[in-house]
This record gives C-alpha cells, structure tokens and sequence, in this order.
C-alpha cells in the first residue's frame, strides 16, 4: 500500500489536441496511468518525489499521469512516443556543464545585489 500519492500534469495543452493512431486512424482518448515507485528503487531516478513546501516524498508513492490509448486497436502511446511520431521536438535535458553554470551565475547574481545594496545604501 502507497505512503503517498502524487497527481502530475504535464503537457495539459497537448492532450487538448486530437491526436489520431498511427496503425488505425482512429481518434486516441486520455488515459490515466499509475505507477508505485519507492523512492530508494533505482526506477527513482525517473520520477520527481519534490511536494509542496520543500518537502521530499519517501517510502511507496503512487504516481499518476495521463497517456494515449486508441478505443479501436488499444495501442497504448506514451506523450513522447506520440510527439515522437507527429514530429515535434522532444526538449533537451539541460547538460551538468549547463546547471553548474546556471548555479554559479545565480550566486554572482545574489552577491552582485547584496553589493549594489551595501553601497547605494
């Protein structure tokens, strides 16, 4: 039994779209999906355990997304393969090269207000 549970809403827009199975044609319907994943497996790395306030979700939580299913040949798409499939772009994963300097230059950012604060005063 789960020790939590957690909802997640990503590409809200894209599932407003129709979108249409590529072996029958037929039009894909929305479907929820769960998962329970403990936050010390190595599937954990896959998921995001952050909740509201700063906190980290431990133990077995139940994730839930939405994915496409077709009602006629019930092929099951997940919102990647389906993008992959109607040729959009998937985004990147920024590189570690990327976040450490996105890390560095928030903290020249703080000490460069704190400055300006100090002096200016």
């Amino acid at each position: 039994m789960p020790h939590g549970y957690k909802r997640e809403y990503n590409d809200i827009f894209y599932f407003r779209k129709d979108h249409f199975c590529p072996e029958c044609k037929t039009k894909l319907e929305k479907v929820p999906v769960s998962k329970v994943v403990n936050s010390r497996s190595p599937e954990a790395k896959d998921f995001d355990f952050s909740m509201p306030g700063g906190n980290f979700a431990i133990g077995d939580i139940q994730f839930t997304w939405d994915e496409f299913e077709c009602p006629n040949c019930k092929k099951h798409l997940t919102v990647n393969e389906m993008k992959a499939i109607e040729g959009i772009s998937l985004p990147k994963k920024p590189s570690k090269l990327r976040k450490i300097l996105l890390y560095i230059f928030g903290i020249l950012l703080i000490i460069a207000v704190a400055l300006m604060k100090k002096y200016l005063s």
